[in-house]
């Protein structure tokens, strides 16, 4: 009998050791798994806040050239009236022939013609007067706060001595109606 309770004891403290040592195993492996999840989850974490750090620096550039953009759109439509205010634009011009002794023989303009958004009304001058004068009037009309772009101009000699005649086209923009 004292045999057999040996081997009982013997048994039980065998099945108590594996049931250990199966508890521990368990555990370590739950441990490990959890370990990888943990460092997984951390380089997703910091994989997304690389990945944001780069979106919000696009952001910032992003919203850097916008505003450039709606600065250039604004200073456009400054330049780009709602209505074509042509005769505005002639007085303009005319006061900087007078200031220039330029004679302006000739003006006129064709209809408007659709462009995107905007309206061109192309405008045809044909102005007499010193050569130095008829240029500084050019770079006058070119640096007007009003988009006006010189498509072409043909100076030529006039009939008269030491004045040159020039024929101007020209376009002028309004936004469209």
């Amino acid at each position: 009998m004292t045999l057999q309770i040996k081997h009982l004891d013997l048994g039980a403290g065998l099945v108590l050791m594996v049931t250990v040592i199966l508890g521990v195993f368990f555990i370590y492996q739950a441990y490990e798994s959890g370990q990888k999840d943990i460092q997984l989850k951390r380089h997703l974490l910091s994989k997304q806040t690389t990945d944001l750090t780069i979106v919000e620096n696009n952001l910032t550039l992003l919203q850097g050239v916008l505003a450039d953009s709606q600065a250039i759109l604004t200073r456009l439509n400054q330049r780009i009236p709602r209505t074509a205010g042509v005769g505005d634009l002639l007085t303009v011009i005319h006061e900087q022939i007078n200031q220039r002794n330029i004679v302006l023989t000739q003006f006129s303009h064709k209809p408007p013609e659709k462009i995107s958004r905007y309206q061109r009304i192309p405008l045809h001058l044909i102005l007499e007067g010193k050569f130095l004068a008829l240029y500084h009037l050019v770079h006058d009309v070119e640096t007007l706060n009003r988009l006006v772009i010189i498509e072409s101009i043909r100076i030529t000699t006039s009939e008269k001595q030491g004045v040159c005649r020039m024929e101007l086209m020209a376009n002028v923009f309004q936004e469209g109606l």
